[in-house]
């Protein structure tokens, strides 16, 4: 799984480490992790247009972590190759 992949590399930056990541329809994903001696989950749609890939959160419970996630998840997607 790609998005696993790119979840795993963004939060390899931090304290955070990737526990579960759930694929639902229509590129939707929860995903839970640990930070700060916490689990937090981050609800999130990845979607493209005009050739980049944009995260728009769903549902969250920080919003300042969901944030982190957002931005740095949207940046490692849309890295050069």
């Amino acid at each position: 799984m790609e998005i696993k992949h790119k979840i795993e590399e963004t939060l390899r930056k931090t304290d955070a480490r990737l526990l579960k990541c759930t694929e639902s329809t229509n590129n939707t994903y929860t995903v839970t992790i640990h930070f700060k001696e916490e689990e937090h989950e981050v609800a999130f749609r990845i979607y493209e247009a005009a050739g980049t890939k944009h995260v728009e959160l769903e549902s969250h419970q920080d919003i300042t972590i969901a944030r982190f996630v957002r931005e740095h998840l949207e940046q490692s997607l849309n890295q050069a190759v």
